[in-house]
């Protein structure tokens, strides 16, 4: 199910007053908003209880790196869009299991996740990057779990555009 406008609004809000856009520069006037809200979708959370081994592993702070990383071991669907607590909503990457969310970064860190949001996620709403896109930008980076991997969802936006407009 694809976002509606007042989320949608919701969403360029927070992002824009956030240091989120200082991460991820997105044009204000650019196609990107209305691509996402065509294409993203609102993920569930899953029910069951997933263990996550080597949680050392995947650091608070790190989504995009974290999720990318365990995408590509557990062979999962990888997201970026964005995360709602208590705070709003923020930017943020996770993988999809059998159409659930499995947050890597969330599971191993709930404690600061929720010093840091009031609470833990609960919604997710986001676009699925194929692996070969994430694998194909960030290989060493990945492979090493590198801190602070740069968010893909706008690069991949551009080259769908591009494809599209082809």
């Amino acid at each position: 199910m694809t976002i509606r406008g007042l989320l949608l609004t919701g969403i360029k809000t927070d992002f824009y007053t956030s240091p989120d856009s200082d991460t991820l520069k997105i044009p204000s006037d650019s196609g990107f908003w209305l691509w996402f809200r065509d294409n993203s979708e609102r993920i569930p959370l899953g029910s069951k209880e997933i263990t996550i081994e080597d949680h050392e592993l995947y650091k608070s702070g790190n989504c995009m790196g974290n999720s990318q990383n365990y995408a590509i071991c557990q062979e999962l669907d990888y997201y970026e869009g964005f995360v709602e607590t208590h705070n709003g909503l923020s930017l943020h990457g996770f993988t999809v299991s059998a159409g659930n969310v499995v947050d890597v970064t969330v599971l191993c860190n709930k404690s600061n996740f929720r010093d840091l949001n009031g609470n833990l996620p609960n919604n997710y709403y986001g676009i699925q990057i194929p692996l070969d896109f994430v694998k194909g930008n960030t290989p060493d980076d990945i492979e090493s779990n590198f801190i602070n991997l740069p968010p893909l969802i706008y690069d991949y936006y551009l080259k769908t555009r591009n494809q599209n407009d082809r």
